[in-house]
């Protein structure tokens, strides 16, 4: 079986982990429709890279620990929380972070 993608063509999109601004803990990462890369970090940060990988930015937080992100197309962004046991959905175009629903249990 062949690979997807050999690794000679594997690349390093964005180095955030001696660069800055610096990344802490990425995760869920999402691909938007204009290809910005998105992911959370360990402090609930909700992380933008651009798509040629120019730059990084913290777009809002949730002051949690943001982790699994979706984009649902029409200018949100939901991530889960697992500090707070919820998910989150960010509107894109302001950065307001609003609470959306809880989960199921406590871990």
């Amino acid at each position: 079986m062949q690979p997807i993608l050999g690794i000679d063509r594997a690349q390093v999109f964005y180095d955030g982990t001696v660069t800055e601004p610096r990344l802490l803990h990425p995760e869920g990462v999402a691909v938007g429709a204009d290809g910005a890369i998105w992911c959370g970090g360990e402090l609930g940060q909700i992380y933008r890279i651009d798509p040629d990988g120019s730059s990084l930015t913290e777009v809002a937080t949730t002051g949690g620990f943001t982790l699994g992100i979706a984009l649902d197309g029409r200018g949100h962004l939901f991530t889960c929380d697992l500090k707070h046991h919820a998910v989150y959905r960010l509107e894109i175009a302001t950065g307001q972070v609003r609470h959306f629903a809880d989960g199921g249990g406590k871990l």
